[in-house]
């Protein structure tokens, strides 16, 4: 008697499960399975992360070339002077630590050392701070115009040298993912390089943006979701960028049109 009551609470549950959660699950199912597919059937990739560009056929790293030199590292020491200075104002301990570094710098550190100096020596009045890094401007977009052109040079020539020897056959395959922080997101350096190179307005064709993806296989993971919602999005809506976006985007955008939100 307890083994059939047990029986047929079992199928009543099963007739009460809902469809709509059973359905759910089976899509989400099928687009881990959809985006693992698409992860094992991509081309080559190239991964701009940190110092380095990286090549990946499949899952495997092939190649790798260093695009931030020494140099480049040394120009971003100099540009942060200044902003350790300016984040340093009020801490008379930390001002006396960076005055002494400062001073340690070889003179070709410039106007930015000397100004530096001068305004540390001053005993870094929290009057003139502001004058201080307003006359930092200057100095500091000279140095990141350098570190940009060091890293586009490096670029460059690891970009061209694997097109001749290990992409000659498939280039036109070829997608690319830059690994970046939220505030670089804009303007970023590789970012701008590939654009050009692969003539490219935006993302989400053969170029994506990994925003704080620092591990290159999360970065390949998510190319291979937005392959993914590519083919979803030019289904559905004839627009492969569609499923990039919020989906509830139109419907938000209609709703606060016609419902003014008070200020």
């Amino acid at each position: 008697m307890l083994l059939e009551s047990l029986l047929i609470l079992s199928c009543c549950r099963a007739v009460a499960a809902d469809p709509l959660v059973e359905i759910d699950g089976a899509f989400h199912r099928a687009y881990a399975e959809a985006r693992a597919g698409a992860l094992a059937a991509q081309g080559p990739v190239l991964v701009v992360s940190g110092d380095s560009l990286l090549l990946y056929r499949g899952r495997v790293r092939v190649a790798e070339a260093v695009i931030r030199s020494p140099r480049y590292h040394r120009l971003k020491g100099l540009a942060h002077v200044p902003l350790a200075i300016r984040l340093s104002a009020g801490n008379p301990e930390r001002l006396a630590a960076l005055r002494g570094w400062v001073a340690a710098l070889e003179p070709g550190a410039g106007a930015l050392r000397e100004a530096s100096l001068a305004f540390l020596d001053g005993g870094g009045d929290a009057s003139g701070l502001d004058r201080y890094c307003a006359g930092m401007e200057g100095p500091l977009e000279a140095l990141a115009r350098e570190a940009a052109g060091l890293e586009l040079e490096a670029l460059e020539k690891a970009v061209g040298a694997w097109r001749r020897d290990l992409l000659a056959a498939d280039w036109d395959r070829v997608r690319v993912v830059v690994i970046g922080s939220h505030m670089a997101r804009e303007g970023e350096v590789g970012w701008q390089f590939f654009t050009r190179l692969l003539g490219e307005p935006g993302e989400g064709g053969r170029l994506v943006f990994a925003e704080e993806k620092w591990d290159p296989a999360e970065a390949l993971k998510l190319l291979a979701t937005h392959a993914v919602d590519g083919d979803l999005g030019r289904a559905f809506f004839g627009d492969p960028g569609r499923m990039h976006r919020d989906v509830l985007a139109p419907g938000a955008k209609k709703w606060l049109d016609s419902h003014p939100i008070p200020r």
